[in-house]
């Protein structure tokens, strides 16, 4: 059953990156509202869900943020280890936690539904930027991703670790247009999380 939960809710977690590996600068911000729809061998998978994203430089070469979604919050950082603001080539670490809790029950509660999951996510983002109008971005990641989950009385819980892929292009210059496709694939497989799953997410940068 996990498993399936798992499918059903990490849409809304951080495995979207709507990230380049360009710092902002300190003092600037930016927020970034998405979209994303997720997909999945053999599993139903959740409709388009909203994402909002806030980033500030906390130093030339750090940002830090938060971001939102339907039940989910977290939290998220990223040094910039190559380049600069202007460089044509741009390299970041970064880690990000996020916390996704929900709870359904029915009339008699004897179908109440509760979940809670966590990742932590270590991607390292890199970019090109050949003019101020475009970035190219790819973004290879490890997560750890682990909860628990209640459903009729039965509670199950996980652990699983994954790797990531996420190429996006980022078109404009005072509002810039994001496209990106997260591949995600355990690294082990077991009965409750064996197959690989995508996101697909387009959002806006504004940045002041």
């Amino acid at each position: 059953m996990f498993g399936v939960i798992i499918i059903l809710t990490t849409s809304c977690t951080t495995f979207n990156n709507m990230s380049t590996g360009r710092a902002l600068g300190k003092g600037k911000n930016e927020i970034i509202p998405s979209m994303a729809s997720f997909y999945a061998k053999g599993d139903l998978t959740p409709p388009v869900l909203p994402q909002l994203i806030y980033n500030r430089g906390i130093a030339d070469r750090w940002d830090g943020g938060f971001n939102f979604s339907f039940g989910m919050i977290g939290l998220q950082t990223k040094y910039q280890f190559l380049g600069d603001q202007q460089s044509e080539w741009c390299g970041a670490m970064g880690v990000s936690y996020t916390y996704f809790g929900a709870g359904l029950e029915s009339n008699d509660n004897e179908n109440a539904l509760d979940v809670s999951l966590s990742n932590f996510s270590f991607p390292l983002h890199l970019s090109w930027h050949p003019d101020e109008r475009l970035a190219l971005y790819f973004s290879p990641k490890y997560s750890i991703l682990g909860g628990k989950a209640s459903l009729i009385g039965n509670s199950s819980s996980d652990r699983v670790t994954l790797i990531g892929f996420t190429p996006g292009i980022e078109i404009g210059k005072k509002i810039k247009y994001i496209f990106e496709i997260n591949l995600i694939d355990p690294v082990r497989t077991n009965e409750n999380f064996r197959d690989a799953f995508a996101t697909i997410s387009i959002g806006a940068k504004f940045k002041w």
